[in-house]
Formats: structure tokens, sequence, C-alpha cells
């Protein structure tokens, strides 16, 4: 896919094969710059190589990944966080709102469903108002 290698932003979709061989497309999405590749979500647990290769198609690699952003809680936006940080061996900054990080800390469980997320460490809360360097 041809883009700016400077800065850009671009739809991630990461689809998922149901049971009955159907698709549901999760949406996330890139946003990068001269020092940064952010990850806007992780869809549902499994899609590690789904996100390795949304990444590849956009022209990059995992390697490059430096950011996760998380937009809330829910199972289709936090899901592939944990394999994620594995694959980066932890070298991944994870930004949420400060609301949602007792939910990713599996300290409590998720809204939708009642699970307990797999407990990953945040690295920047964010909060309302706030302008993030990115894009």
């Amino acid at each position: 896919m041809e883009h700016s290698k400077e800065s850009g932003i671009l739809p991630l979709p990461l689809n998922l094969k149901l049971q009955n061989g159907n698709q549901m497309a999760v949406h996330a999405a890139l946003l990068w710059g001269t020092d940064h590749l952010v990850l806007v979500d992780t869809g549902v647990p499994g899609q590690l190589d789904v996100i390795r290769e949304g990444l590849e198609q956009a022209g990059f690699s995992l390697d490059q990944l430096t950011h996760v952003i998380i937009t809330h809680q829910d199972r289709d936006h936090i899901g592939s966080l944990p394999e994620l940080i594995r694959a980066k061996e932890g070298k991944l900054e994870v930004l949420a709102h400060e609301e949602g990080i007792p939910y990713l800390a599996g300290e409590i469980p998720l809204i939708k469903g009642g699970a307990y997320a797999e407990s990953v460490k945040v690295n920047t809360a964010l909060h309302d108002g706030d302008d993030l360097p990115f894009g």
C-alpha cells in the first residue's frame, strides 16, 4: 500500500473468522510519524498474526510498532494487547484512559461479559482533554 513515510493515518481492519465461516471486521487504526508507529486498539484475543499481516500490508513491520492506544475496555479493542506486548518483549508503550486502567490490569471485570482481562501494564494514563503527540 502506498502511503507517506512522513506521517499519516490508515484504517486497519482486523478480520476475525467466525466458526460459521463468515468474517467479522474489527476496526483498528494506524497513526505514524517519523519517530512512531501507533496502533489504536488491538482486536480480539488471538489476532497477533492478523495484526502483523495488516501492518505488513500497510508497509510496516511489527518491529516498527512503538505505541498502542486503547480506546476502551471492550474485548474486541483490548483482546490482543497481551500478545502484542509479549511479541514486542515489553518494548511497546501502552496508553489508555485512566478509567480503563483497572480493567486492563485485570483488577475489575470487563463491563461486557464480566470476564477479567489478562493483566497488562499501562505506561501512560490518559485524561479527558489530553493532546497526544501523534498524527
